[in-house]
């Protein structure tokens, strides 16, 4: 994930339904030291956008299972500082969007050094963010 030029206070938006690539995403990004905003897998449509414009994230990260709700607020104009999608397969039924980046593709090319850990994490949901340490 450094390569997608990701530094040690930045913050991603990760909506992915309860299964390992989860855990696994979370603890990559502590390890860089950004921060996890952790979307309501239940959210669509303007709740969605709300939690993902107050979370101030750079990127999303998105499972598979989430496509249809991520692609149906993409391109609205709250989400404007987003900089990019990055999607996470699952029963690989759906290939991923040319609107995203694959992360487990891209995962491939990345150092396999340790960095050393910092933990922060944001579970956002339909009105207020919450910040646990």
């Amino acid at each position: 994930m450094p390569a997608l030029g990701l530094v040690r206070g930045d913050a991603m938006s990760l909506m992915m339904e309860n299964r390992v690539e989860f855990l696994t995403t979370i603890i990559a990004l502590n390890k860089l030291g950004v921060t996890s905003a952790l979307l309501n897998t239940n959210l669509t449509g303007k709740p969605l956008i709300h939690c993902m414009s107050i979370t101030d994230c750079r990127m999303c990260i998105f499972g598979e299972e989430r496509l249809a709700a991520i692609n149906e607020v993409r391109l609205d104009p709250g989400l404007h500082g987003l900089q990019d999608f990055l999607f996470v397969p699952d029963s690989r039924s759906d290939s991923c969007p040319d609107w995203a980046v694959d992360l487990t593709q891209h995962a491939q090319a990345e150092s396999t050094a340790n960095p050393p850990a910092t933990f922060c994490a944001r579970y956002v949901t339909t009105v207020l963010p919450a910040l646990s340490i």
